[in-house]
C-alpha cells in the first residue's frame, strides 16, 4: 500500500553500438577514453556494463581467442586484469600470443585512460578501480583531464551509461566552462538528506537486477497474477525494478523540512517530473508537505540537471543548498562538490531518516575502500580519510541534542564543529605517501583538537573537568605519538591482535581496614580478566660498549658541569647491590672520595654521584661542577682517575662501609615509617618484578664486603665502560660484558625479611587533641612545644629556632649571617666536618641540624649534638674556602637561570629599604660580590657577638620522653644566652608603582614569568580567610585543579607548571600575591594575556558555588593531611609559639574559612586585588620570544 514501483531496462544491442561509438568519438578527437561506473554500490547492472566496455574494445581479442578464454574461465565483466590472471597457466605461447593482440588494439584503438601509470593498469582492467562518484569529480577538478600511459594529464572523454545521472556531471562541466574553476576558500557547500536506503530506492533493487537468459518479455505481477508492468526484452539485455516505501518517504520529507529551517538554506529536491518513477515521488512529497509548517522556507523541487546548476550557481557565491535526494544520487552528492572543493569526498555529509527517530549519517570515504584496505595490508599504511565520519558524527550528536533535548549532545556537537574546523586549517587528512600521517594520525589529531574544544568550552563544567586533562596529555605526549605512528609504516601488517593491559599491581599503603579494603579492590579491579597468553619478552638491552665516548655541548650557561657514565647491569643482578655502595663512597659530600679529592683541593665546587637501578641495564653516573673561569680539564683528568684507577686501587675501608650502611638503614627505616614514601617505593621494586626486593635491597646492602666493592669497580670502571662524550674508536677495547640477571624468583629463593618495624598509635590529628596533647614550656625566653606519641619506627622530629639582633645590630649583616649558619657544621673544637656528618648518620638525623628527623633512642644525643655544633664551631678556614666556592658556584649558576633572574628582578623592584637594611634584598650581583669580600674573621665575630640558644622556640613531636628531654634542653640550650639584644624586625606595608621588566637569558629553551601585587593584610585579619580561598581557587589548589593550570596547561597547552601564592604571615601587614610560571619563550605572551584574562574573570565573574564548596574541601583536607605529618606540626608549633598563639587558631581560621560563600571570597578579592597594580617580569630568550 503506498509504494511506488518502477522498472527499467538495458537494451545491450544499442549499449554496445553506443560504446562503439564513444570509442569512436574519443580517437577522432584525440583525448583518453574512459568508462564512470559504480560497480561497487550497483553490484548486478554494473558489472555487466563493465563487461561490455571491456569486450567493446577488445572484441578483436574476444573473437580471436574466444574458445581460449571460455576454457579458462574468463568474464570480461571481471576486467582486463583479470583475464591476464586467467591465461597465466596457459603455455607460453600463447600467452604472447594473446598479450600480443591487446597491445595491437591498444595502439588502433583510442588511448585509454590510465589508473595507475606507473603499473600500467587501465581504466578497463578492475572494476572496482572504475568509481564514478570519486572519478568523475576528480576529472572535472583536473579541468577534463586523467593520466596516460606515460604519466601525464590528457583530455579525457568520459563516458556513464546511465542518462539519469550522467547529467549531473554534465551540468558541471557546462558550469566550470563558463565560470572557471570553484574556489575553495569562499565557496558554499551542498549537504544531503538522502532517502532511507533499506526497502527504498536503488539499494532495493539488487535482488531484482537480472541479465535476461533469453528474449521473451518480464512482468510484475500482484498475487492474483495480475500484470502490474512489463517489457519486452532480448538475452543480454539488463533489467531492474525498483521499489520505494510510503513510510521512508515521510521520513525523508520531514527530515527536509527541520534541516531547511535548522540551517536557513534552501533545500532542493532532486526528482525530475519526466521520469515516472520521480513523478510519482513528487505527489508524494507535496502531499507530506502538507504536514509541515514551512513557512519562510525555501523548498524547491527541480530536476538533478537543474537542481545542480542551481547548487553551483550559489556555492560560487559562498552559499549553501541542502540538496534532498534518493539513495544513488546521495552516494554520488557525497563525493562530487567535496572534491571539487578540496580534493576529496570525506567532507561531504548525508542525513538519511530512519524509522522511530534515528538518523543515518553517512560521508563519503575519500575513496575505494579495497584499494585503501589492500594499500594498508601491504604498506601498513591506512590512506581512507575520516574526516567525513568527523562531520557525520557531530551532525549526529547535533540530532540527538534536537530530538532527545540532550544538553550534553548539543556541547558535544559545537565542540566537534570546532574540532573539525581546526582540523581542516591544519590539513590533518591523510596524505597519499608513505611518511606523512595516515587515517590513525588523523583520528589522533581529531581527538586533540577535541579534548582541546571540550577543554575550553564553558557550558558545561564536567565535561570540561573530563576532558582537561585529556588534552594536556594528548598535547604533551603529541611529537611522541606522531612519530610511533610514522614508524610503523612500510612493512606488510597482519590485521589480527590486540593490546591488553593486564601487568598492574596495585599498593596500597598506610591505616587501614585490610578487609573491607580487599573487598573494594576485588569489586573494582577484580572484575579484570586474567589473560590466558603469557606478556612476550621485551628486548631493551644495548650491545657492549667497545670504546670510552666523548661529547661536548656548548652553550651559554654558568657553571662547568664534567659527567661520567659507567653502563651496568639490571638492577635485579646481585653486583647493583655492590655498585650502589661504590657510588655512596666516591660521591658522598662531605665524606666521600671525590669530594676529598676535588672539591677538598679546590678542583671543583661540588660533586656528585647517581645510580639508576633499573629492570633493564642501566647506568651509574659520577659528576664534578666546576666555577666557571676555573681549567675543567684537570677536574676531568682526576675524576676519571679517582673513579677508574685509584678506587679499584684502594679497597674500601670499614668506615667507609659502615658510613654507606648506616645511612641505608637510616633512609630504609624512614620510607617504612612514613605509608606515602614506602607506596612510592614499592612501586618502583614492583616494576623490577616484585614488590619483596624492597626488603632484599635493604638486607643485602648490609652484607656487601670490601671485596664485593672492589670487584665491581674494576669490572665496570673501564675505560671501554665509560662515556664522557664523542665516541672514539678504539683498536684493542676492553669490553665490559654485562651477565645476564636471574629473576627476582630467583634472587628471592629462600629469602626471609627481617622483623617490621614496630607500630605507631592511631593518633587524632584535630586542633583540639594537638593542643591537648602538647605540653607547652617557657624557659625564660626560650618556648617549648613538646608533643610525645607513639609513632610508627619510633620516630621523632625536632625544629629549632633561635632569635638575636634588632634591626639595628644587623645592619649591614645579611650575608655574614647567612655563611655562619651555612659554616656551623663545618667543625666544632672537637669534630671535623666529616665526624659531624658521621655523627648524624650513627644517630640517624636527616634533615638538618635546625630541622631533623630521629628516632626515641638517639634523641638525646641528637639534641647535644645540635647544641655542641652551635655553640663550639671553630669555623676551619679550608671549610670557609669550600663554602665560598660552593655559594659564589651557586650564584654564578642562578645568572643566566629564567626562574632565579625573574625572582631576582621582583624582589628587587619590591625592595624598599636601604641597602644594609635587614629586609633590604640584596640581588644576584650584590650576594656574589659580597660572598667574595666575605672574611672568615668576619664570620667568627658574628658566631662570637649574635649567636645564642637561650632565647626562641624548639617544638618537638613524635616517640619521646617529654620529661626527660625538657630538661635537657634546660640543660644545654637554655644556658646560652645571645649577647646580642632582641627585637623583631617588622616591615611596612609600602605602596609600589607597578612595572613590566622583561630580563634577557640568551640561549635557555625555557622562560618564567612572575606577577606580584602587595597585600596589605595579616593572617589575623578578617579577609585573610577569603584571599586564602580565592587563591586556591585561582592558583594555589594542588595537581590540576585550579583555574590557572585549567588555562594555561589543559586548555592552551603553554605550561606545564604555573600557580599562585598568597604572602601573608603573622606579625606585620607587608603581604603580597603572586602569580608565576614556566613557560617556553615563544609562548610567554599568550602565558601572560591568559594570566591577565583569568584575573579579570575573577574579579568579574566571581567565583561559583560549587567552585567555593570545592575549595573549601580541598584546603580543609590539605590541612589535615599537613596536622597528620609530624614535622608540619613541629614546624606549625614553633610558628604559634612566636606570636602566643595555639593550634586553637588553626581551628578558628578554619571554622572562618568553611562559613565563607561565594559572595564573601569575591567581596575580598576585589578590596585586594588590582590587576591594574600587578608587577610583571618575564625572564627568557629575547631572540626566541620573550618581549
Amino acid at each position: 500500500e503506498g509504494e511506488v514501483i518502477d522498472i527499467s531496462h538495458m537494451d545491450v544491442q544499442e549499449l554496445r553500438r553506443f560504446i562503439e561509438e564513444q570509442i569512436e568519438d574519443a580517437k577522432r578527437q584525440g583525448v583518453l577514453f574512459s568508462v564512470h561506473l559504480k560497480a561497487t554500490m550497483m553490484k548486478v547492472s554494473d558489472p555487466i556494463f563493465f563487461g561490455h566496455f571491456v569486450s567493446v574494445y577488445f572484441k578483436e581479442v574476444f573473437d580471436k581467442h574466444a574458445e581460449t578464454f571460455a576454457s579458462v574461465g574468463v568474464n570480461p565483466n571481471n576486467g582486463l586484469g583479470d583475464l591476464y590472471a586467467r591465461i597465466a597457466s596457459l603455455p607460453e605461447e600463447k600467452r604472447r600470443e594473446i598479450d600480443a593482440d591487446i597491445h595491437a588494439v591498444l595502439d588502433k584503438q583510442a588511448e585509454l585512460a590510465m589508473v595507475n601509470s606507473d603499473k600500467g593498469i587501465t581504466n578497463l582492467h578492475v572494476p572496482r578501480d572504475v568509481i564514478v562518484d570519486a572519478s568523475m569529480p576528480a576529472m572535472i577538478r583536473a579541468g577534463g583531464k586523467m593520466w596516460n600511459a606515460a604519466g601525464k594529464t590528457e583530455d579525457t572523454l568520459a563516458v556513464i551509461p546511465d542518462s539519469s545521472y550522467a547529467g549531473i556531471y554534465q551540468a558541471v562541466i557546462d558550469f566550470c566552462k563558463a565560470n572557471g574553476a570553484l574556489d575553495p576558500a569562499t565557496m558554499g557547500s551542498v549537504p544531503n538528506v538522502g532517502l532511507m536506503a533499506q526497502a527504498a530506492e536503488e539499494y532495493g533493487s539488487h535482488n531484482k537486477t537480472f541479465e535476461v537468459p533469453a528474449a521473451g518479455t518480464v512482468r510484475v505481477v500482484d498475487s492474483a497474477e495480475t500484470t502490474l508492468l512489463s517489457h519486452d526484452v532480448e538475452a543480454g539485455d539488463i533489467w531492474r525494478a525498483c521499489q520505494t516505501k510510503d513510510a521512508p518517504i515521510q521520513d525523508w520529507v520531514k527530515l527536509a523540512v527541520n534541516r531547511a529551517r535548522a540551517t536557513g538554506s534552501p533545500a532542493v529536491f532532486w526528482l525530475d517530473e519526466s521520469r515516472a518513477h520521480d513523478a510519482q515521488i513528487i505527489e508524494k512529497v507535496g502531499q507530506y508537505l502538507l504536514d509541515h509548517d514551512t513557512d519562510g522556507l525555501d523548498l524547491r523541487i527541480l530536476p538533478p540537471a537543474e537542481a545542480c546548476t542551481l547548487s553551483l550557481e550559489r556555492i560560487v557565491e559562498g552559499e549553501d543548498t541542502i540538496s534532498v535526494t534518493g539513495n544513488v544520487l546521495r552516494d554520488y552528492l557525497t563525493d562530487l562538490f567535496p572534491i571539487l572543493e578540496v580534493g576529496t569526498s570525506a567532507k561531504m555529509l548525508s542525513i538519511v531518516p530512519l524509522m522511530n527517530g534515528g538518523g543515518l549519517f553517512e560521508t563519503g570515504a575519500g575513496g575505494s575502500a579495497p584499494k585503501h584496505v589492500e594499500q594498508f595490508v601491504e604498506e601498513n599504511y591506512l590512506r581512507w580519510d575520516s574526516l567525513g565520519e568527523f562531520f557525520a558524527l557531530a551532525a549526529s550528536f547535533e540530532h540527538l541534542a534536537e530530538v532527545f533535548g540532550n544538553a550534553k549532545a548539543k556541547v558535544l556537537a559545537d565542540t566537534l564543529d570546532q574540532a573539525n574546523g581546526k582540523f581542516l586549517d591544519q590539513d590533518r587528512s591523510p596524505g597519499r605517501k608513505l611518511g606523512t600521517i595516515d587515517n590513525r594520525g588523523s583520528h589522533f589529531y581529531l581527538a586533540l583538537y577535541w579534548a582541546e574544544a571540550l577543554a575550553a568550552q564553558t557550558d558545561d563544567a564536567e565535561l570540561a573537568a573530563h576532558f582537561a586533562p585529556i588534552a594536556a596529555k594528548l598535547i604533551e605526549h603529541e611529537n611522541t605519538i606522531v612519530e610511533e605512528l610514522l614508524a610503523v609504516q612500510g612493512k606488510a601488517v597482519d590485521l589480527g591482535g590486540y593490546y591488553q593491559p593486564d601487568n598492574a599491581t596495585l599498593t596500597v599503603a598506610g591505616k587501614f581496614d585490610e578487609g573491607r579494603t580487599l573487598g573494594w579492590i576485588a569489586e573494582t579491579f577484580g572484575r579484570i580478566p586474567k589473560p590466558k597468553r603469557k606478556l612476550p619478552v621485551l628486548w631493551t638491552v644495548e650491545p657492549t660498549q667497545d670504546g670510552e665516548r666523548s661529547f661536548v655541548v656548548r652553550r651559554q650557561g654558568d657553571i662547568q658541569i664534567v659527567l661520567l657514565s659507567y653502563k651496568i647491569p639490571s638492577a635485579l643482578h646481585p653486583d647493583v647491590d655492590a655498585l650502589g655502595v661504590a657510588s655512596e663512597i666516591l660521591g658522598n659530600t662531605p665524606n666521600g672520595r671525590l669530594h676529598k679529592e676535588l672539591v677538598d683541593k679546590g678542583l671543583a665546587a661540588q660533586v656528585f654521584s647517581y645510580l639508576f637501578p633499573t629492570h633493564d641495564p642501566g647506568v651509574v653516573m659520577f659528576g664534578a661542577v666546576v666555577k666557571k673561569g676555573d681549567p675543567v680539564e684537570r677536574a676531568r683528568e682526576r675524576l676519571i682517575e679517582v673513579v677508574e684507577t685509584t678506587f679499584a686501587a684502594q679497597a674500601a675501608t670499614d668506615a667507609e662501609l659502615q658510613r654507606v650502611r648506616r645511612d641505608g638503614e637510616t633512609t630504609f627505616d624512614r620510607t617504612l615509617s612514613s605509608p606515602e614514601e614506602f607506596g612510592v617505593a614499592l612501586s618502583e621494586y614492583i616494576a623490577l618484578g616484585d614488590w619483596r626486593l624492597f626488603f632484599l635491597a635493604r638486607d643485602r646492602l648490609q652484607e656487601v664486603q670490601s671485596a664485593d666493592v672492589g670487584a665491581v669497580a674494576q669490572k665496570y670502571f673501564r675505560r671501554d665502560n665509560r662515556t664522557v662524550g664523542t665516541f672514539i674508536p678504539e683498536d684493542h677495547p676492553q669490553r665490559a660484558e654485562i651477565p645476564q640477571a636471574p629473576t627476582a624468583a630467583e634472587r628471592l629463593a629462600g629469602f626471609k625479611p627481617r622483623a617490621a618495624a614496630a607500630a605507631g598509635e592511631a593518633f587524632d590529628p584535630s586542633q583540639e587533641n594537638i593542643d591537648r596533647r602538647t605540653h607547652r614550656v617557657a624557659i625564660g625566653d626560650l618556648k617549648l612545644a613538646l608533643l610525645p606519641k607513639k609513632t610508627r619506627g619510633e620516630t621523632v622530629d625536632a625544629v629549632l629556632v633561635f632569635r638575636w639582633g634588632d634591626e639595628k645590630s644587623l645592619f649591614g649583616k645579611s650575608i655574614v649571617a647567612q655563611m655562619t649558619e651555612a659554616m656551623a657544621a663545618r667543625g666544632t673544637s672537637r669534630l671535623t666536618r666529616q665526624q659531624i656528618a658521621d655523627e648524624m648518620t650513627r644517630l640517624r638525623m636527616t634533615g638538618s641540624l635546625r630541622q631533623f628527623q630521629t628516632d626515641r633512642a638517639h634523641l638525646a644525643e641528637a639534641l647535644r649534638l645540635v647544641a655542641h655544633v652551635l655553640r663550639d664551631a671553630s669555623f676551619p678556614q679550608a671549610e670557609f674556602e669550600t663554602l665560598k666556592r660552593e655559594t659564589l658556584t651557586g650564584l654564578q649558576a642562578q645568572l643566566n637561570d629564567p626562574a632565579a633572574r625573574s625572582r631576582d628582578a621582583l624582589l628587587a623592584h619590591f625592595n624598599t629599604y636601604p641597602e644594609g637594611d635587614p629586609r633590604h634584598y640584596m640581588p644576584l650581583a650584590a650576594r656574589i660580590d659580597a660572598v667574595n669580600k666575605l672574611t672568615l674573621d668576619e664570620v667568627r665575630r658574628f658566631h662570637a657577638e649574635f649567636w645564642g640558644t637561650a632565647r626562641g622556640e624548639i617544638a618537638i613531636v613524635g616517640d619521646f620522653d617529654d620529661k626527660a628531654i625538657e630538661a635537657l634542653i634546660r640543660e644545654t640550650f637554655a644556658t646560652w644566652p645571645s649577647p646580642a639584644p632582641y627585637a623583631p624586625i617588622l616591615s611596612e606595608p609600602r605602596d609600589v608603582k607597578p612595572a613590566r621588566i622583561v630580563v634577557d637569558t640568551p640561549d635557555k629553551e625555557n622562560a618564567f614569568y612572575r606577577a606580584r601585587t602587595n597585600v596589605a593584610l595579616r593572617d589575623d585579619d578578617a579577609d585573610y580567610p577569603a584571599l586564602l580561598l580565592a587563591n586556591y581557587i585561582f592558583g594555589g589548589g594542588s595537581g590540576l585543579s585550579n583555574r590557572l593550570i585549567d588555562r594555561v596547561r589543559q586548555r592552551d597547552g603553554i605550561s606545564y607548571g604555573a600557580g599562585s601564592a598568597l604572602l601573608v604571615n603573622s606579625r606585620d601587614r607587608a603581604g603580597a600575591w603572586q602569580v608565576g610560571g614556566l613557560v617556553a619563550p615563544q609562548n610567554a605572551a599568550r602565558f601572560e594575556r591568559a594570566v591577565h584574562e583569568e584575573i579579570e574573570r575573577m574579579l568579574k565573574d566571581g567565583f561559583t558555588a560549587k567552585e567555593v564548596d570545592d575549595a573549601k574541601n580541598g584546603l580543609l583536607q590539605e590541612r589535615l593531611l599537613n596536622r597528620s605529618q609530624d614535622g608540619v606540626v613541629a614546624q606549625a608549633w614553633v610558628g604559634f609559639l612566636e606570636v602566643e598563639r595555639t593550634f586553637a587558631f588553626s581551628k578558628q581560621l578554619e571554622d572562618r574559612i568553611r562559613a565563607l560563600t561565594p559572595a564573601d571570597v569575591i567581596a575580598a578579592v576585589r578590596r585586594h586585588i588590582d590587576p591594574a597594580r600587578l608587577t610583571v617580569v618575564v625572564a627568557g630568550d629575547t631572540k626566541k620570544g620573550v618581549k
